[in-house]
């Protein structure tokens, strides 16, 4: 110990200083409390790496039990992202967990699930970057609709479309500078399609279909296009003995039957052409050319009338409704062993369907055959049982058309005993309820209605002057002052109604039937009329459009 005094070593043992000689009081007492002190710093000490690693033991687990909650939040991010389809995320989330539960396995199941969408996806955009705009972006529009959360493929298609709004705004114009007005009008439907609200793409189009949207109709056997101007003729074919031609529902196809001199009564060829007079080509034998060939909604498909059963030498045999598939080049015989006739087919909406007219034959003592009066049937588009829906109910039905809206059917009379002679009747069959009910018309001389692309109204001529639009509302009429064909077709968009003229010394006329109704503006046009070869023109597509 150390004296109080002068600072110097002692032993613990003496009581008195050996430098300066003071007395050590008090030095049991130190010593004690000293002894104590040298107790407790060598516990603590003893004690202090315990202390140490509980301390450290209780922030590890700390730690422990963080890293532990992170992980699981991640796991979880993780999961949340693989439920809203982002794979991306989803993989990367797992991957960094390594292998954390089950995270390794969970990550292979993203990458099992994510690679055919990744594939789909690469497939679009090999298309789109091919030239192929509207299949490449349905595709894209498939895969976003198959993982709404994969962030890639919506915004791909975001600005695959951006891209594509743009290249048919060139188009448009490129068109328009070239008067190549069938192009112009195809690439301003689908901008429509895009851009469903700009209203100044409407009004591009509506003025595009009512001053140019091309008309289809035959002259002297060949197929010829001409605006509703009447200043741009434009002959697709050679004369061939075409009759009937009809617009596929985009517009984009034209189909026609071509009958040989000899034959024209019976036997006549489908076929069918690009709307720009390209890739003409005979796809259907033995075709009755008495009426349209008729599109299915999706255009993939075209009905007809075959006598390809039928033997015209013995008027024995079955003229039967076909069906001619446009990919495939296969013809079906839908019909035939079934009813002895069946004509005039009209597509449902959804092309699931076609009705038609059967007449019953009547074989004349001296040869040929006589159409009296029938039902209309309905039947399969891919094939089977055929189903009566007038059943006697009516006589003479001569005419259907399927509405676009795709719950009633039009029914139109042309009774053919000229000794007794009677008006024309308009019937619509609700499909629903199976009730017909008579849309009065009372006029001798009235023509084929045909309903408008929307379903709501149906056109037809009376009187040879007057044009009739008929709605659940009433009947809305207008006097023209001149005589026209019997015949009246819509326009694409159903907002005018063309009157062909009767003949080329005459005008036919375009009537507004919008809240301009009764604006007519006259044009001519040369075709051959229904008494002589059948070449009526079509502005729009008689089938209903495919829904949706």
């Amino acid at each position: 110990m150390f004296c109080t005094s002068c600072g110097s070593l002692v032993s613990e043992t003496s009581t008195n200083c050996p430098v300066c000689g003071r007395g050590l009081s008090g030095a049991g007492g130190r010593r004690q409390s000293s002894s104590r002190s040298f107790n407790f710093a060598r516990i603590f000490l003893a004690v202090l790496p315990l202390l140490m690693v509980t301390t450290l033991a209780g922030v590890g687990a700390q730690q422990w039990k963080e890293h532990r909650r992170e992980r699981n939040a991640a796991y979880a991010q993780a999961e949340a992202a693989l439920a809203a389809g982002d794979f991306d995320a989803a993989e990367l989330g797992f991957g960094a967990l390594g292998d954390y539960r089950d995270a390794g396995a969970r990550r292979d199941e993203v990458q099992a699930a994510a690679d055919p969408v990744r594939r789909a996806l690469d497939a679009a955009m090999a298309t789109f970057d091919a030239g192929d705009y509207a299949t490449g972006v349905a595709m894209l529009e498939q895969v976003v609709q198959t993982a709404p959360g994969y962030a890639p493929a919506a915004d791909q298609l975001a600005s695959s479309r951006t891209a594509w709004i743009e290249q048919l705004t060139r188009d448009v114009a490129s068109a328009t500078a070239n008067r190549d007005w069938l192009e112009a009008e195809l690439e301003l439907r689908q901008l429509t399609e895009l851009l469903p609200a700009d209203q100044h793409v409407a009004t591009e189009l509506a003025e595009l279909v009512r001053n140019h949207a091309p008309i289809v109709f035959a002259r002297d056997g060949a197929v010829f296009l001409d605006g509703p101007n009447g200043d741009q003729e434009d002959a697709l074919t050679a004369p061939m003995g075409a009759v009937f031609p009809s617009w596929s529902p985009d517009r984009s196809s034209i189909a026609f039957i071509s009958t040989t001199e000899g034959e024209r009564r019976f036997n006549g060829t489908l076929m069918v052409l690009n709307g720009d007079g390209t890739d003409l080509r005979a796809v259907a034998y033995d075709v009755l050319p008495y009426s349209w060939p008729v599109w299915s909604p999706d255009g993939s498909r075209i009905a007809f009338t075959s006598v390809a059963a039928f033997d015209t030498e013995t008027f024995m045999g079955d003229i039967a409704l076909h069906v001619y598939d446009v990919a495939t080049g296969e013809e079906t015989d839908l019909t035939g062993g079934q009813l002895p006739h069946a004509a005039i087919p009209t597509w449902s909406p959804d092309g699931a369907q076609i009705a038609f007219v059967s007449n019953t034959i009547e074989r004349r003592p001296g040869g040929g055959i006589d159409l009296r009066d029938g039902d209309v049937y309905v039947v399969p588009a891919a094939g089977g049982d055929v189903r009566n829906l007038t059943k006697n109910r009516i006589f003479d039905e001569w005419w259907v058309q399927w509405s676009p809206a795709g719950d009633r059917m039009l029914i139109f009379t042309a009774p053919g005993d000229w000794a007794a002679p009677a008006m024309s009747r308009l019937y619509l069959l609700a499909l629903d309820s199976d009730e017909l009910t008579e849309v009065p018309i009372d006029e001798w001389q009235t023509s084929l209605p045909l309903w408008s692309p929307d379903g709501t109204k149906i056109a037809y001529v009376t009187s040879g002057d007057t044009v009739n639009i008929w709605s659940d509302d009433g009947l809305q009429w207008i006097q023209l002052g001149a005589e026209v064909s019997s015949f009246a077709s819509w326009s694409p968009d159903g907002r005018y109604v063309l009157a062909p003229p009767v003949d080329d010394a005459h005008p036919g006329y375009v009537v507004d039937v919008t809240d301009r109704f009764g604006t007519i503006t006259p044009f001519e046009l040369d075709f051959d009329s229904m008494r002589s070869s059948n070449g009526l023109p079509i502005w729009g597509s008689l089938t209903p459009p495919s829904p949706g």
